[in-house]
């Protein structure tokens, strides 16, 4: 990049998303189910962003997984 500020700023962005303070880390509990833990505490569902992206989860189940 041409601006050494533009690319300071991209980089610092792209190092906050990444870190493990922003992921989830999948575990399978003592009772066989999935739960997602985090620094924002441990889910029994799975994380997502929006309704829609819930929907695009559950109509990716049905397709074979060979499919993606």
């Amino acid at each position: 990049m041409d601006s050494a500020a533009l690319a300071q700023a991209l980089a610092k962005s792209i190092e906050r998303d990444l870190s493990g303070a922003n992921s989830w880390q999948v575990v399978l509990a003592d009772d066989g189910t999935l739960r997602w833990r985090s620094a924002a505490g441990e889910r029994s569902s799975q994380p997502a962003r929006s309704f829609w992206q819930r929907v695009e989860n559950l109509v990716f189940k049905l397709m074979p997984a060979s499919y993606y």
